[in-house]
């Protein structure tokens, strides 16, 4: 039964190995980019808000910091 099942998955995943269709690559040559993508005198700048993504990570630390004390203190043996 074991063999079979062995035989059966094998089988399964050889099959999907050979009809697999091949993946195309980009081309060798390089494409040319015409002037600046960015705006007229402005760097590359910051986007979305950086100080909502810090504070989430900084409560998200917290966060862990608070779970993990708490499974510590629960499990732990006396």
């Amino acid at each position: 039964m074991v063999v079979r099942l062995s035989l059966l998955i094998s089988l399964a995943i050889g099959a999907q190995a050979v009809s697999a269709p091949d993946a195309s690559a980009a081309s060798p040559t390089p494409e040319v980019v015409a002037g600046d993508t960015r705006s007229e005198g402005e760097g590359a700048g910051l986007v979305g808000q950086p100080l909502l993504a810090a504070a989430g990570v900084i409560l998200l630390g917290l966060a862990v910091v608070g779970v993990t004390t708490l499974y510590v203190r629960l499990t732990r043996e006396d």
